[in-house]
């Protein structure tokens, strides 16, 4: 009996010490990731507006079953525009998986966007590529109209567009932005009204993902996707 007894004790006590290590580790993973954000000139948000919350899950959201959240919210004025940054979580599943670390978006008075989806391909020959972006398209477009443009063979090997409405897409995505985009990779973004979300997949940078030198290009990459997109929709 005794012994039974001093057997859960040690495995109670290897559990409560994995667990310790792990809110340990995640505190300082936290903390390290602020020091990095506050030197990029970003304030932290305790308790952003709900409705903005809503506004930008609703963007990343795909599938009516996800279950998506925004923590470790960040902002920064930008002359009239305030960029976020901020971590997107997927609850869908009861467990809390940490789907993308650096989540950027904007809101900025100069963009007047119809709903889209900006979505990366796998830009590759062969029939794993070709099953993959099947796949992703049948996941991501749901609900959508897919918008095809034919005459940019580049673009359309890089990316796929979808939204609500079909015309007011393609009167974004003029000629210019197509040609635009074709010069880039693995781009992804959603677009509504004065809301503009950016990420970006890199394979070069995956083993560095979440150091500071990686989130400061990132930004970059990102407010030069954001300056690209207010030109664009300032001639619409």
């Amino acid at each position: 009996m005794i012994l039974t007894l001093l057997i859960v004790a040690i495995i109670i006590g290897i559990f409560g010490l994995a667990v310790f290590g792990m809110i340990t580790s995640e505190k300082k993973r936290l903390a390290r990731k602020k020091e990095s954000i506050l030197a990029l000139g970003f304030q932290a948000i305790d308790n952003p507006d709900p409705s903005l919350l809503t506004h930008l899950i609703a963007l990343y959201t795909k599938r009516e079953s996800q279950k998506l959240a925004l923590r470790n919210f960040y902002q920064r004025r930008e002359s009239e525009s305030l960029l976020y940054l901020y971590e997107v979580w997927n609850e869908s599943s009861g467990d809390n998986d940490l789907q993308e670390k650096w989540g950027l978006a904007i809101a900025s008075p100069y963009l007047n966007l119809p709903r889209f989806t900006l979505i990366p391909k796998i830009d590759m020959t062969g029939r794993l590529a070709s099953l993959v972006n099947r796949l992703l398209e049948k996941v991501t477009v749901q609900g959508n109209v897919k918008v095809e443009f034919t005459d940019h063979q580049q673009f359309s090997s890089r990316y796929l567009v979808t939204g609500k409405d079909e015309s007011a897409v393609r009167q974004l995505f003029s000629d210019r932005l197509l040609k635009r985009l074709s010069d880039t990779s693995y781009l992804q973004a959603d677009g509504d009204q004065n809301f503009l979300t950016f990420s970006k997949y890199d394979l070069k940078r995956a083993k560095q993902k979440g150091k500071m030198e990686d989130l400061a290009n990132r930004l970059e990459e990102a407010r030069s996707f954001f300056k690209l997109m207010m030109e664009e929709a300032a001639v619409r």
